[in-house]
């Protein structure tokens, strides 16, 4: 039915194909060695270095924005923050062990990026021999096992957090949840005692690393639903120590102050179910769609909200095929169960923020355990084949669908998509450079910006690396791919007023929750500045804003850009009464037609 050759079956049953794996996975992502620092890699050398104009721990690198009135009011008067950000907006997350491995990388190679993308290969190359030891223990024929390994190692989706050494958190936590999945198998299926403390160790590990290790405990429920032998009382024991481990870290994770709060991209499941479970319904399928298809989840970045509808419906559509030609099996075997089950739960943690395949390092365990499955059982006439010849006929179809995109387009994807890290961070390196040097020791005052995020908040923390002159404060007053009308009301004051609202695109939700607009006659007190809101948006955002500063506007303190083409040119003030018509402002993250920044994939 299908060509494969004895020697690729022995291959992928030899007892070294863990370290050929490694070996694989590296040099397909080599190209990571030249990425170079991107985005958040420049605020947390900044963090690493001790630089004066950061107070932030090292170990607390993740968690800058604990949500404290103070720590957001020094943010927000840097220009870090927007004006309209949420006054207790939070942004925390618990990742001491990822924190701790750059801030060994600064203190061995602080000025080499490269070594510090070599160590992140090296932690990948560990993940995958973990992974393929795990297929192996779940998994027979070896074969099957091997094939379930070099899908997962080949899988495009690695691609961010593999070449981006700030989102190495992830690799570290996946790999550490493996780990406690290899150890956990072997107490329950050997009898190996020390598993147990093993698999609650690494787990905590996992935890410590980054929270993407919440897939591992995904995983152990679904091992004790769908693998564990026995009652429910043994189903139950067998969760103790990986399930101790886990309220533990709960505990303390809340109790520290951890987590997200104001945001309309980050969501608590715990803190707004009914947002989260929203927010949920909309993301699974571009998940899922981004998992199996090649088609990124990451589309949710890339094209009208409006049109997102079409990509949800595939998303669902993909996932009905599947169920479909995985149902015989799934009837069948246990293991498959478990798989299906992990994959499902996985998803969960991995909906707490925006749809990305950066975040299916878990849902692919599942996923690519199941594929290996569906081929294994189609080559070797598996007995849990239907006897319908239309069953078989589908089957192989979607097989070889699967095989066209996971193992010839995925690896190309994956060697390329290196490089996406870099293709979003050299257009902010080139706009911070456009700064002309008069911004020195004032306040850069940006009218409009295409992305507050990408284009103000990153800024200030690539100009020390970039050797340039450093502004007091950078702020922007209005950002998205809109036009704005700017009217000079009087000496100290600019009314902006924009009919699509202040803050389009993904990433503009970031720093304020939908659900907790501003209303209309609301001020927010800056240093030096305060921005009242005259008119709102249908759907909340500030439509005009009134901006009043404590000195007059053509003070030598104040730099005032605005967004031309790709950079920052010089805005010269209107006089009093005046009013003038900005263009929507668009970058190299905006599509032609599409006012949204591109995402990391």
């Amino acid at each position: 039915m299908f060509p494969w050759r004895a020697p690729f079956r022995a291959w992928l049953g030899h007892r070294r194909l863990p370290l050929a794996l490694a070996v694989l996975g590296v040099v397909l992502t080599l190209p990571s060695l030249w990425v170079g620092w991107q985005l958040d890699d420049y605020p947390q050398r900044l963090v690493m270095l001790r630089a004066p104009q950061v107070d932030i721990a090292p170990l607390s690198v993740f968690a800058t924005l604990p949500g404290t009135r103070a720590s957001n009011l020094r943010f927000l008067d840097r220009g870090i923050l927007p004006w309209w950000s949420a006054p207790d907006l939070k942004l925390a997350f618990c990742r001491p062990l990822s924190a701790a491995s750059l801030w060994l990388d600064y203190q061995l190679f602080p000025g080499s990026p490269m070594l510090m993308h070599a160590e992140s290969l090296l932690w990948f190359a560990a993940l995958l021999v973990a992974m393929t030891l795990l297929y192996r223990r779940l998994l027979t024929p070896p074969w099957v096992a091997g094939l379930a390994a070099l899908l997962y190692a080949v899988d495009s989706g690695h691609a961010v957090p593999v070449a981006w050494i700030a989102n190495r958190n992830a690799v570290l936590a996946t790999l550490f949840g493996a780990l406690a999945l290899v150890a956990h198998d072997r107490w329950r299926r050997e009898g190996w005692r020390p598993g147990a403390a093993w698999s609650a160790l690494c787990l905590a590990l996992g935890l410590l690393s980054g929270e993407m290790a919440l897939g591992a405990v995904a995983y152990l429920g679904a091992y004790a639903l769908a693998v564990e032998s026995g009652g429910l009382r043994r189903r139950v024991a067998s969760l103790l120590p990986a399930g101790g481990t886990f309220v533990a870290w709960a505990v303390f994770y809340r109790l520290a102050g951890f987590g997200t709060r104001g945001s309309g991209l980050y969501l608590d499941p715990l803190a707004s179910p009914l947002a989260f479970a929203a927010a949920f319904l909309r993301r699974v399928p571009l998940l899922l769609l981004g998992q199996w298809t090649p088609i990124p989840a990451d589309v949710v970045a890339l094209v009208p909200p409006e049109k997102l509808g079409g990509f949800e419906l595939a998303g669902w559509l993909v996932t009905a095929l599947l169920a479909v030609a995985l149902l015989p099996l799934l009837r069948r075997d246990r293991t498959a169960r478990f798989f299906a089950l992990g994959m499902l739960l996985a998803l969960v943690p991995s909906a707490a923020t925006t749809s990305s395949n950066r975040l299916l390092f878990f849902v692919g365990l599942g996923a690519m355990g199941l594929l290996a499955q569906l081929l294994g059982g189609l080559v070797d006439r598996a007995e849990w084949r239907p006897l319908s010849a239309s069953w078989r006929v589908f089957a192989v179809g979607l097989a070889l669908a699967m095989i066209l995109f996971h193992l010839i387009l995925s690896p190309l994807f994956l060697a390329v998509s290196t490089w996406s890290v870099r293709a979003l961070g050299e257009p902010v390196e080139r706009t911070a450079v456009t700064l002309p040097a008069a911004v020195a020791g004032r306040d850069v005052v940006a009218v409009n910006t295409p992305d507050y995020l990408l284009d103000v908040t990153f800024v200030p923390s690539l100009l020390p690396a970039l050797g340039r002159p450093e502004p007091r404060r950078m702020r922007g007053l209005a950002a998205g791919p809109v036009p704005v009308e700017i009217t000079r009301v009087d000496a100290r004051t600019l009314v902006l007023r924009s009919e699509q609202g202040f803050f389009q695109g993904l990433l503009g939700r970031m720093f304020r929750d939908p659900g907790r607009p501003l209303v209309v006659g609301q001020e927010v007190e800056l240093p030096g500045m305060s921005a009242r809101v005259l008119a709102l948006t249908a759907d909340g955002q500030p439509r005009e804003v009134a901006f009043r500063f404590a000195v007059p506007l053509e003070d030598p303190s104040l730099c005032w850009l605005q967004w031309s083409g790709d950079r920052f040119v010089p805005f010269p003030l209107p006089g009093m009464g005046q009013r003038v018509m900005l263009a929507a402002p668009a970058s190299a993250f905006t599509l032609p037609g599409r006012g949204a920044p591109r995402s990391l994939h």
